[in-house]
């Protein structure tokens, strides 16, 4: 008997490992589904805030401004992220 895997085993092998690759890029493709959804609600809020008339005279506009613009800069980098994911899954399968 060798000790060499047969190509049926290797094979074998590489479908679990691209298996798992997949299972692994889809539960990362949720984690960022959920955190684009939590910056979007977050995006939302700030612009209610930011178009009532009182906006600029808010002792907390600073505040909100920020607030808005690192949810803004969070939102985009998970769009990317979501993006490369998908591309990264089309390859696999």
């Amino acid at each position: 008997t060798s000790l060499q895997p047969t190509n049926a085993q290797a094979q074998r092998e590489a479908s679990k490992q691209r298996q798992r690759e997949e299972r692994r890029i889809k539960r990362r493709i949720e984690e960022v589904e959920e955190s684009i959804s939590t910056h979007e609600r977050t995006v939302q809020d700030c612009e209610t805030l930011m178009s009532a008339a009182d906006f600029y005279t808010r002792s907390d506009m600073q505040s909100i401004t920020t607030r808005y613009q690192t949810a803004k800069e969070h939102l985009d980098s998970h769009m990317n992220e979501w993006s490369m994911l998908h591309a990264e899954l089309e390859e696999l399968v």
